[in-house]
């Protein structure tokens, strides 16, 4: 369980999804992730990367179906989510970070090895390009 305090001051509290909810989300976003073009010398950071992910992820049906089904399992200012909790505009600002905040929750256990590896990967590239 991990809580954390959303732009609007509201609170989120995430809970780990059951393993074929949180795998069928990593699957939704690998899917979207495959169409995006990474390279070597590419940051992580780079804005533009950082664009077209947030921009897949949410025009997504896919990812966006399986994120409310993990979604099921935390709670926003102490109440379950649900379509209703971002209703309000004030909490209308809060819903991209929340949904960034439990599709990295549930997704980044499967892909820490993974990133691990891309990371020593491209940290050779650039020693030997040197």
């Amino acid at each position: 369980m991990k809580t954390i305090n959303l732009p609007s001051g509201a609170e989120l509290v995430i809970q780990l999804a059951p393993f074929a909810d949180a795998d069928r989300l990593n699957k939704a976003v690998a899917k979207e992730l495959k169409a995006l073009k990474i390279d070597a010398q590419m940051e992580l950071e780079d804005p533009n990367f950082i664009k077209d992910l947030v921009c897949a992820a949410i025009s997504s049906d896919e990812i966006m179906t399986a994120l409310w089904v993990c979604f099921k399992r935390c709670t926003y200012n102490g109440q379950k989510i649900s379509v209703d909790s971002f209703e309000p505009e004030e909490a209308r600002g809060d819903y991209y970070p929340a949904c960034r905040e439990v599709l990295v929750g549930n997704c980044l256990p499967f892909f820490k090895s993974l990133l691990s590896q891309l990371k020593d990967a491209s940290l050779e590239k650039k020693a030997e390009s040197k």
